[in-house]
């Protein structure tokens, strides 16, 4: 639909005399983004003059698979979406990460589907409750966890920052329900332009539908680094990559164990 000339004219008379009110919300949100931005000019540097630097990996210490999946370890400032059917262990397979994380960094965990309490439950079953380096916290909007992040101490800011799930959080400029596609484009698109200022790398998930598609978060797949996939049976889930750093690996999930292990490599 074309917003110009005599068809915008026309479309709001047609609904302001129906009284249409999510055309009055639609306008309104369309008014306020449609603000103009003050744009300085583009730095250009010859190609010559372009110093690489190298970029240290951060590396788990108990799952390496991981590690090989991601490309050698997680890179500061990446976006990662991990994709998967709704109850195949994302959330439990990313506590793990987490943990294997902080034996020498700082994890914040935002949960916008579970209360500290259940978080804490799972990581009971996991044996994970002693870890005084990850951070566990319900949220509602994803400007609560950027905030916080902020007004960290030098010393506590984290490595990693995991969003579970960008169809349950909501960033508070968008008048979007939670997990509608305009709402998660905002979500990503805010944590990606955070995570490349601040350096702080972030692991979002994304709930893949029946279809096997990410419905909302397939939208986004263009705007962040790495897509990876959690797919499998009840006995054993792969971990693969769609996007990103190609690794081979996968790991084998038995329902009578606390979480996943790595099969051995040949």
């Amino acid at each position: 639909m074309s917003f110009g000339g005599q068809y915008f004219s026309g479309y709001i008379q047609k609904h302001a005399k129906n009284n249409n009110r999510d055309f009055y919300k639609e306008l309104k949100n369309f008014q306020q983004t449609s603000s103009p931005t003050r744009i300085n000019p583009a730095q250009l540097v010859s190609l010559s003059e372009i110093k690489p630097q190298s970029i240290d990996r951060f590396h788990t210490d108990t799952l390496s698979s991981v590690d090989r999946v991601l490309g050698g370890g997680l890179v500061p400032g990446s976006v990662i979406l991990l994709g998967g059917e709704p109850g195949t262990g994302k959330s439990t397979l990313l506590l793990q990460y987490a943990n294997s994380l902080t034996h020498s960094h700082i994890v914040y965990y935002f949960s916008g589907e579970e209360s500290e309490e259940q978080i804490y439950m799972r990581a009971q079953r996991l044996g994970l409750t002693g870890n005084s380096k990850l951070y566990i916290s319900n949220i509602s909007y994803i400007n609560e966890a950027l905030i916080n992040i902020e007004q960290s101490q030098s010393d506590a800011l984290p490595t990693l920052v995991i969003i579970d799930s960008i169809q349950t959080v909501r960033d508070s400029s968008n008048q979007s329900k939670s997990g509608s596609i305009s709402q998660v484009q905002a979500v990503v698109q805010k944590l990606v332009q955070f995570a490349k200022t601040k350096k702080v790398a972030f692991l979002l998930v994304g709930h893949v539908t029946k279809e096997g598609s990410l419905a909302g978060p397939k939208t986004v797949e263009h705007l962040v680094d790495v897509v990876l996939y959690l797919e499998g049976d009840i006995e054993k889930k792969i971990l693969r990559c769609g996007k990103g750093h190609r690794a081979k690996n996968a790991f084998p999930w038995y329902s009578k164990r606390p979480g996943p292990s790595p099969i051995p490599e040949n």
